[in-house]
């Protein structure tokens, strides 16, 4: 390959790259230098240049993306994958079918080994149910893990129209055989104290019985927890290579207003399957961000 045909090739693949414009510059300087190498040399100092090149793309993890992107390696949480995006920003909305509350336990701290009630502290634990599912090829496994403060993934399985059950235990994470098709739903669980701004609100509440009020309540400091939570899909593939993506939650423009809006949608009985179909269109109340890794 002579030194024109090399600089064409390059060209190509530097086109299929994502690499910042630093190692671009540096990539090509480096082939500058070995144009006054001797005609022998010039293809060896070229291939230099490119193995400079991978070294830094081994620092940025760009290279593991080039890897997975030629085996046919691909995958993507579906709740994100398949929403609309917002602003085209990194965000879609996810909707009340792929994410929505399933239990509530909110009170004033009671103390079982004396009986007694603490009025100063107000604690919460509240899950909701996520579609965790990832859509992908040569897929064989995902890991799941969560970060953030009090957070936790639950067990909870049920369906409409059914109580379900609760199993006991809880994980920071768990793997799952991958299986096209086949959902992997569970619950993050929130638990935390009301700082003292939301435990007046909360006292207000309680002291009105306003049950849509003290859900809305509810529902606003659970978005600001969900702010600071990770949730993190690893994907191992068929040739063993492996891809992480994390994602995370904001709550959408107008979150408390449309919160209120859907808890007078619901009927009377949560069970009803009625009540959740009467939700289908509505703006979601989160949007699921991608981060960077």
């Amino acid at each position: 390959m002579n030194e024109d045909e090399f600089r064409q090739s390059y060209a190509q693949l530097e086109e299929g790259i994502k690499a910042s414009e630093e190692l671009k510059y540096r990539t090509k300087k480096s082939l500058g230098r070995a144009a006054r190498f001797p005609a022998g040399k010039i293809a060896f100092a070229a291939c230099l240049a490119v193995f400079a090149g991978v070294g830094l793309l081994f620092g940025t993890g760009a290279l593991e993306k080039i890897g997975a992107t030629l085996a046919g390696n691909t995958f993507a949480l579906v709740a994100y994958a398949e929403e609309s995006p917002t602003d085209g920003g990194g965000h879609a909305g996810i909707s009340l079918e792929k994410f929505h509350p399933t239990r509530t336990s909110a009170g004033y701290l009671y103390d079982a080994s004396s009986d007694t009630v603490d009025f100063s502290v107000v604690t919460v634990s509240r899950y909701y149910s996520f579609d965790m599912t990832v859509a992908g090829k040569n897929v064989e496994s995902v890991a799941y893990s969560i970060e953030g403060e009090g957070v936790c993934y639950g067990s909870w399985k049920s369906d409409r129209g059914s109580e379900g059950t609760v199993a006991q235990e809880t994980s920071q994470s768990f793997i799952v055989a991958y299986d096209d098709g086949t959902q992997v739903v569970r619950e993050i669980g929130l638990n935390y104290v009301l700082d003292e701004e939301e435990k007046a609100e909360f006292d207000r509440l309680y002291g009105t019985s306003d049950a849509d009020g003290m859900e809305t309540l509810l529902a606003v400091c659970d978005a600001k927890r969900l702010a600071g939570t990770s949730i993190t899909a690893t994907a191992t593939f068929a040739d063993k290579t492996s891809q992480t993506k994390s994602y995370g939650f904001e709550a959408a423009e107008g979150f408390e207003g449309m919160y209120r809006a859907y808890l007078s949608q619901w009927a009377t009985d949560p069970q009803d399957t009625g009540s959740w179909a009467s939700l289908a269109g509505e703006p979601s109340l989160f949007n699921l961000v991608e981060k960077s890794r």
